[in-house]
């Protein structure tokens, strides 16, 4: 039989490459089995600090800042690399805040390694964790739906308005926020301690993911904050995002292969009146689906992330694509794997859950499957008018 496996998924990964994919899937093995992700379960944090600086010495949170700033890639494309981690951190509905921490290193690489070099070196050596305070409850008019207000206050700027949900909020030291100024948007660093800033946990089905909703009442800064112009900020905060979303679509691929890897097997070594349920035809059926849209979820996030790293045109037609794609059938592949476990799969003692738990979560962040249906409509039918 002809199937995906952990060697073969990336089929064109150089030899340093592969090194650090297993170096890294080695790593979650030993140090983020299931037990532990279990054990995570009531820890605050989600992860241990301890962990996550051992994470970013094999480098997870350096690959897209520059060499001059203590970062650097494994084989010169940072976002291609990054994508490994997180289809490994998919494998493994692994914890730790790979998404937030480096779109947050990336952006204050890029607008202002010299004013925050102190967060930046924190971020590198894991010793210091930053979110992204972007999306908001309830978005009238979708995902780009911006309504935090940033406005100048003589040498200050002041932030008003409610941010959820941002991940590790709890447990960040500093926020990247994202706001609007006047038609444009604004991105300010804040601390999290500074006053007028109120968190709220938010529950998650995931077992190591945390979440938070942030208020920002009369929140008072230095313009230094500011990462890039007042009101200029539009087109980083599409590169952000675009970043965020190969990286959850990386890691939504990499849950859906783990899970019907180990369904596959299930099936396999699991009898029923002397044969393998493998063996059964209405099961057979099933298999040809998932994998043909495991095949298509590989295909369709690889390709967005080759289109977002080189900054291709259409990159981000692409990625509302795959998310939209993976979101939808990532969730169905994994319920399926749970089904065809039968009775098993639907007990906590089951690995199987944590990674449908990761995949329906994923399928949430950074736009749902319908709000980036709707980005693509906007994107062409904006073509179709300049056309």
């Amino acid at each position: 039989m002809l199937w995906r496996s952990e060697q073969d998924v990336q089929l064109s990964l150089t030899s340093d490459q592969e090194f650090f994919r297993d170096t890294t899937a080695k790593f979650l093995t030993e140090q983020a089995p299931p037990a532990e992700i279990r054990r995570l379960r009531d820890d605050p944090d989600g992860f241990d600090a301890g962990y996550w600086k051992l994470g970013a010495e094999l480098g997870w949170t350096s690959l897209l800042v520059d060499d001059a700033h203590g970062g650097g890639s494994i084989s010169g494309d940072g976002l291609a690399d990054l994508a490994l981690v997180a289809d490994q951190f998919g494998r493994h509905a692994a914890p730790g805040p790979l998404v937030p921490t480096n779109v947050v290193a990336e952006a204050v690489d890029e607008l202002s390694a010299t004013r925050h070099a102190d967060l930046l070196a924190g971020l590198l050596a894991g010793t210091a964790v930053a979110a992204w305070a972007h999306l908001e409850p309830r978005p009238r008019n979708g995902l780009d739906d911006i309504d935090l207000d940033i406005r100048v206050d003589g040498s200050d700027v002041v932030l008003d308005g409610t941010k959820r949900p941002v991940e590790s909020a709890g447990r960040a030291s500093h926020l990247l926020v994202t706001g609007r100024t006047g038609a444009g948007l604004t991105q300010v660093v804040v601390p999290t301690d500074t006053a007028g800033i109120s968190l709220r946990p938010l529950h998650t089905i995931d077992l190591t993911r945390r979440f938070s909703e942030v208020t920002f009442s009369d929140v008072r800064v230095s313009t230094d904050s500011v990462l890039g112009e007042v009101g200029g900020a539009d087109a980083q905060v599409e590169r952000q995002l675009l970043f965020a979303l190969v990286m959850t679509n990386a890691e939504t691929v990499g849950a859906m292969q783990f899970a019907l890897d180990m369904t596959l097997e299930w099936a396999f070594d699991r009898y029923s009146f002397g044969r393998p349920l493998a063996s059964y035809q209405e099961l057979k059926h099933r298999f040809a689906d998932m994998k043909t849209w495991l095949e298509a979820g590989h295909a369709i996030s690889d390709m967005a992330a080759r289109a977002v790293s080189a900054g291709a045109p259409g990159a981000g037609e692409l990625a509302s694509a795959a998310k939209a794609f993976l979101g939808q059938y990532g969730t169905e592949l994994l319920q399926d794997c749970v089904q065809m476990h039968g009775g098993i799969g639907l007990t906590f003692e089951h690995d199987i859950h944590l990674f449908l738990r990761r995949v329906a979560l994923d399928r949430t962040l950074h736009g749902t499957p319908g709000q980036h249906r709707q980005r693509i409509a906007s994107i062409v039918s904006s073509r179709e008018d300049a056309a």
